[in-house]
Parts: C-alpha cells; structure tokens; sequence
C-alpha cells in the first residue's frame, strides 16, 4: 500500500451516499448484515465490504447480523445462566486459577482492573480451543491448552458449537478487514489458526445493590463498575449482550450506548489489528458502568496465533509514515496486558 494509501484510510474514508444509505439509519451504530461474506457472490460481497470500511474508518465499530442463529444464541445464553445460577462452593472445582490460565471460572470482582482504583462487578466463564498438549498444532503457551467444562447437561455441546460459529464468523471478519484495505484477503486470517490463543467469555453482571452503589459505587477497596474502560488484545472482539449496558468510544472519542439488538453481534477492533495497520484502524476503547440490573454477556476474542509477530505491515509503513509500533508477539501482548491488570488490582489490595 503506498503513503497515499494510507493517507487515504485515516483522513478520507468513503462517504458514498450508497453506502450511507445501506448501513442501519442508527448512525451511532451501524449495523450490517454481513451474510455476504459467506458467499462467492462478487457484487454483494464487495458491498458488504464497502460497508464495513465506512463503518470502521467513521464510527469505529458495526454491529453485524445474518452470522449466527438465534436459536444458538437464545441455548449459550441459557447455559451461562445455568453455570452462573450455581453456588460459589459448586463453580469452585471450576475456578479458573487453579487450572490452566484462562481457562474456567473467574470469580466475582477478580476481574483485572483494567483501570487503576475500579472494581469490576463481574464474574466469568473462559474458555477456548480446546488444544491438549499431545495435540499436534499445540505450542507450550499459558494461552493454549485443555478447557474445562462443568458437568451442565447440553453445556459442553452447545458451548463449542457456539465457539465454532463465531470463530468461523470472525475468521470472514478477517478476510474482509484485509480486502477493504487493499490487502491479499488472506493477509489477517492466515495469521490466526488453531494456534491462535482466542477466547470465549461467559459473562455475568450482577445487579448492583445499594451497597455497591453508594456514594457512586465507591468504596474504600476503589470504584465499582461494570468492566473498566479498555481496548482488547486480540485482532477483534465480537459481542453479544441480553440487556444494556455496553459502552463503545468512536473516533470522535464519544462514548456510545450499544442498542440491544438479539440478532446482532457488536463487532470492536483490537490492539493487534491497530498495530498490524499502523494506527489505520484503531483499537476500540469500551466499558461497562454498574448497572442495578443484571445482565449477561458473550464475548469472543479472535487473536492471532500465540507466536505471531504483531507489528506494522510495510503496506502501512513510508518515510512519511514510519512504524509507530515496537514489535511484539500475541501472547506476551495478552500477557502484558492482563497482568498489568492484575497488578492493578493487587495495589488496590495493599
């Protein structure tokens, strides 16, 4: 890609009346259907792709329709309910660090305060590709490894069915984001295969009591919220929520409230995406504040493989333009992150 190029995506995006017109009239979140991009149909492809472009060079973000059924969407729901409905001392054999990281039960408030003095009010199920270690695609890595799976009728099965649709999603996503900057299609998804460490999260927000809410959710351990404001790690981030809550930053650095929309995913750039790219697309900053109602979530992190190098692609790079990113490999971005998080919330601790 020439400077040109580059110049055009970050200070010019398309704004063809054609493709205002096709995205959702919710201008503060476009929603497109993207079943197109599941088809070899050339022209509605490309339209699809236009769609996208516009939507994450202007807002930042999209919510995207026509990936999933509804009637799978409506059983992980349940199956999180199910999990989450189970007492303390009954997840516990479940608790996430007393198996492989990331993987399991992620108790309320031990979320990493993504910002320093916040609590989160929330509690998580994680799990991923589940990659044992005589798994030929496996590499030693704390982001790899076996899942664990309570002993949910229906929860395994339905839960990696889920886990499969939306990789698969996100593996289109990809192919499109390369497309719609000139890139070979395969440019972003060749970089995310079985080795990848993606993540699904199953996750709970209580409704906040008059405890948690008084004065503003402060308390002397820091400030509650639903999930601090972060971007995350990964190349995207694809969510589903079931009541509001969700708060996304555009690139007028406005935050949005995401409309609950049951056959629609928000679709959120991540950090590995805003390197690859040179700062062309940008990381979404997002949050949830404590909300008095409770509230469930399904979040999929799509992330390059474990050993994959993240660093700008020479398409986004010129003399005018040089490299704003040091390089660094997906896992020990991952890594770096979460325990930064962690040492956060260790600090608040002291």
């Amino acid at each position: 890609m020439t400077s040109e190029k580059v110049a055009e995506f970050t200070t010019h995006p398309s704004t063809d009346a054609h493709l205002t017109n096709s995205i959702s009239k919710n201008t503060s979140f476009p929603v497109i259907n993207i079943a197109p991009l599941f088809t070899e149909d050339r022209t509605s492809r490309q339209q699809c792709i236009e769609q996208i472009k516009h939507a994450c060079l202007t807002v930042g973000f999209f919510g995207a329709k026509g990936a999933c059924s509804q009637d799978l969407i409506n059983r992980v729901y349940r199956q999180s309910a199910n999990f989450h409905s189970l007492s303390d001392a009954d997840k516990r054999p479940y608790y996430s660090l007393e198996k492989v990281i990331t993987r399991g039960w992620v108790p309320l408030h031990e979320e990493p305060a993504y910002e320093p003095g916040t609590i989160s009010h929330v509690e998580s199920f994680d799990l991923g590709l589940h990659l044992p270690p005589d798994d030929p695609d496996y590499v030693e890595s704390p982001l790899l490894g076996p899942n664990v799976y309570p002993d949910l009728i229906g929860f395994r099965e339905d839960i990696d069915a889920y886990y499969t649709e939306i990789n698969h999603m996100g593996s289109a996503l990809l192919e499109a984001f390369a497309e719609m900057l000139e890139l070979e299609r395969n440019t972003f998804r060749q970089m995310s295969t079985r080795r990848a460490g993606s993540k699904m999260r199953l996750l709970h927000y209580p409704g906040a009591d008059e405890q948690d809410r008084q004065p503003e959710g402060s308390s002397p351990e820091g400030i509650k919220v639903g999930i601090s404001s972060h971007s995350d790690f990964e190349m995207l981030t694809i969510m589903h929520q079931n009541a509001p809550g969700l708060q996304l930053m555009n690139r007028n650095e406005e935050w949005v409230d995401v409309p609950v929309i049951p056959d629609a995913f928000s679709v959120i750039l991540d950090d590995a995406l805003e390197f690859l790219t040179n700062g062309v697309l940008k990381a979404t900053q997002h949050r949830v504040p404590l909300t008095t109602w409770e509230r469930y979530s399904l979040i999929m992190f799509h992330a390059a493989d474990v050993d994959q190098v993240l660093q700008p692609l020479p398409e986004f790079v010129s003399a005018e333009n040089p490299s704003r990113y040091l390089p660094i490999t997906q896992s020990a971005h991952i890594l770096q992150q979460t325990y930064a998080g962690i040492d956060n919330s260790r600090k608040m601790e002291e």
